[in-house]
């Protein structure tokens, strides 16, 4: 008799360790479906509507800015970092190739700006930005900023995308994304890449589109 009331005590116990392993692994896979919900890259793009578009055979892109926020800085303080991001400029290549542009080199332009003692940092005036198109001979400038923001239990990333006529020095086409997950659910390259990775798809298929 008491044999049979401790097998059944075990098999209890047994059950119970399973159905609260089960219960963990719902629970796991919810988390993993609230992460990947809504963590598709949303952008959001406009443009000069007098600017003709298909002059546009050439591009130069500037290394994109990055910062760090937390929910913290948003309310009280400035941003607590900002560096630039050298891998911006291969990302957006890879994808403007796909467009038919002609993408200026970065050896090219490290080398015209060190010719004439220019730096990235003081070419972010308007006269700047024709300068250094011209030197390269690009019809337009691509730079931009990816901002991260953390916050309780997620992280949202945000990126700001310019073209610049080289002529004019004006802003001709704009585009703006965002995307979030939860924090620390991958690799913050992975996650600032492929905000990038996609604008530059979106960037792409509207100059595909207007060379047409």
């Amino acid at each position: 008799m008491a044999a049979d009331l401790e097998s059944t005590i075990r098999m209890q116990r047994s059950i119970t360790k399973m159905e609260f392993a089960a219960i963990v692994g719902i629970i796991l896979a919810v988390l993993l479906q609230v992460a990947t919900v809504g963590a598709e890259v949303r952008l959001r793009d406009n443009y000069q509507q007098n600017y003709d578009f298909s002059k546009v055979k050439s591009i130069v892109v500037l290394p994109f800015y990055q910062s760090y926020k937390s929910a913290t800085d948003i309310l009280l303080g400035p941003v607590k970092s900002q560096d630039v991001i050298p891998e911006s400029v291969d990302v957006f290549s890879m994808e403007l190739f796909n467009a038919g542009i002609n993408v200026i080199d970065r050896m090219l332009l490290d080398k015209v700006l060190s010719e004439q003692k220019l730096s990235l940092s003081g070419l972010m005036e308007k006269q700047d930005y024709q300068k250094i198109g011209k030197l390269v001979n690009a019809d337009v400038i691509l730079w931009g900023r990816v901002s991260l923001v953390k916050q309780i239990g997620k992280r949202r990333g945000e990126i700001s995308v310019r073209l610049i006529d080289v002529g004019s020095g004006t802003v001709v086409y704009t585009c703006l994304g965002e995307k979030s997950d939860i924090w620390g659910g991958g690799d913050v390259t992975a996650f600032k890449n492929e905000l990038m990775s996609e604008a530059g798809k979106k960037i792409s298929e509207f100059l595909k589109k207007n060379q047409q």
